[in-house]
């Protein structure tokens, strides 16, 4: 064989060696994995959307509570701006005059999952080409935290935790031009209602846009200082309303939360783990161990970074198989609800982070090695897998709920409902049928809108939104909605047909 040939040979075999190193998952790279997580998303959500999960939980009421007073529910004072982006589609539909509920109820579902999405997908879009690494944020939160309370996007931290990251990003990298000025200043008074768990954030963006001020002269500087006074005012505002919230109760179950319940969840029934939250933690420790005990070598800690990501991935098969086999393990719902302020946590210290490292020079891919962008491809799935379980229990759930309240007439005895709907007593069912808003749940799952059946909530529920017994509180002028059978079932009321609008609206209740 001459040398040629033998040179030939060598060079063909490095040629593939080096395109299967480029397929392999460990040569990723961030945006690469960012798309992919963002497509699991969209994939997530249109199952999401169709079946209308975000009814979770509070979500009935609110929509309930929309189509009874003018198609738009605002109850969080401090989170207007979330709520009219939840709200966003199912309100441009009621303006439109479309009176189907089972709309509504996809439309509001759309709202809440399509948001978080878009402003991701905004966030990657305002990082410089050099720099589109840093998505690398965003992109934790969208596949480690969101996931931990997604399940109850009604308390709207998935869409605050994304506008924040765009917020974030325009500071950082994109004040140049008036344009991405005037958005900057657009979002800042939005900032004043988004969340208010984001007051600490808000803190920070006013710092970093006053020291930015320092660096420029002109309209460019009076812009930065302008737009800090701004978020200086919404971080005020956001924090005033978690020293004085409307319900004391919000604060002490938020501490709680985050604190223990939103990994454990301990119930009469028994004892539900967020597998999410498991699997967000063991992901953090793995990039903590990119760097940390510092006393040791960078070689030491990227084996130990190694072995972190096996025994990972071994942790990732493990629980898809119990979601496999034991799907009534699936985490209540409550953990997801106590895990809510998770996401602007995390995006608050991941976006202090990301300004000192870009500060110092650093690129993300000394943040996430080849272990930890392999662990992070692994999570994607995973988390899509779990969340489909979770979307597939709340299916079943509320087309047995759909099937009771068309079955029955007037008030259903909450003990009877529970018997009918949880026979076997699994931790998820029992989590939805001892919350208050299965009643304004029951109502909106009546066919085709006709309302015969309402289901009570708990005898020893602190706080219901409607008296069934007293036509008065009921949302008699919900658009879609005919009470006339529920009304004429109601013998003890002592009214026939439908109560006029003007003697039937309710006040503008509040959730607890």
């Amino acid at each position: 064989m001459s040398l040629d040939e033998v040179t030939g040979s060598h060079g063909r075999k490095d040629s593939i060696l080096r395109r299967s190193e480029r397929r392999s998952l460990g040569n990723w790279t961030i945006p690469q994995i960012f798309a992919l997580a963002l497509a699991a998303s969209i994939v997530q959500a249109v199952y999401v959307v169709f079946e209308a999960r975000d009814l979770v939980a509070d979500g009935s009421y609110y929509l309930l509570q929309a189509l009874a007073h003018g198609g738009l529910s605002l109850i969080e004072p401090g989170r207007k701006t979330v709520e009219i982006l939840q709200q966003s589609f199912s309100f441009a539909a009621y303006k439109l005059g479309v009176s189907k509920v089972s709309a509504y109820c996809m439309l509001f579902t759309l709202g809440v999952q399509i948001w978080p999405l878009l402003l991701t997908a905004g966030a990657w879009l305002l990082l410089p080409p050099n720099g589109k690494g840093w998505i690398l944020g965003p992109l934790l939160n969208l596949v480690l935290f969101i996931p931990m309370t997604s399940f109850v996007g009604i308390s709207g931290v998935t869409i605050a935790s994304c506008f924040m990251w765009v917020l974030y990003f325009l500071v950082e990298f994109r004040m140049r031009s008036w344009r991405s000025s005037l958005v900057a200043s657009v979002l800042a008074v939005a900032s004043i209602y988004l969340h208010e768990e984001a007051f600490a954030f808000m803190v920070g963006i006013a710092v970093l846009s006053a020291i930015r001020a320092r660096e420029v002269g002109g309209w460019r500087r009076a812009h930065r200082l302008v737009l800090s006074l701004l978020v200086a005012v919404a971080a005020f505002h956001l924090a005033y309303l978690v020293v004085f919230p409307r319900d004391a109760v919000n604060r002490a179950a938020f501490l709680k939360g985050i604190v223990s319940e939103f990994l454990v969840d301990v119930s009469p029934d028994g004892i539900g783990v967020s597998w999410s939250a498991v699997a967000a933690i063991c992901v953090c420790l793995c990039l903590l161990c990119v760097h940390f005990p510092i006393r040791q070598s960078e070689e030491q800690r990227l084996r130990r970074v190694a072995a972190c990501a096996q025994a990972t991935g071994a942790l990732f098969v493990l629980i898809a198989l119990l979601f496999l086999f034991v799907p009534e393990w699936v985490v209540v719902p409550h953990a997801f609800m106590a895990a809510r302020g998770i996401p602007i946590i995390a995006t608050t210290a991941m976006a202090v982070i990301t300004h000192v490292l870009v500060r110092h020079g650093w690129t993300p891919e000394r943040l996430a090695p080849q272990p930890v962008r392999i662990l992070l491809i692994a999570v994607i799935p995973l988390q899509l897998f779990m969340q489909s379980v979770l979307t597939e229990h709340w299916a079943m759930y509320r087309q047995d709920l759909a099937g009771l309240v068309r079955q029955k007439t007037g008030i259903i005895d909450w003990k009877a409902a529970t018997n009918a709907l949880d026979p076997n007593h699994t931790l998820f069912r029992r989590a939805f049928d001892r919350a208050w808003s299965i009643e304004p749940l029951s109502i909106l799952l009546a066919p085709s809108g006709r309302i015969r059946a309402v289901v009570e909530a708990r005898p020893d529920v602190p706080w219901r939104p409607y008296d069934l017994t007293n036509p008065k509180t009921l949302p008699l002028c919900a658009r879609g909605l005919d009470w006339s059978r529920f009304l004429a079932a109601r013998r003890d009321v002592g009214v026939r047909g439908e109560l006029p609008c003007s003697q039937s609206r309710p006040p503008m209740l509040t959730a607890p």
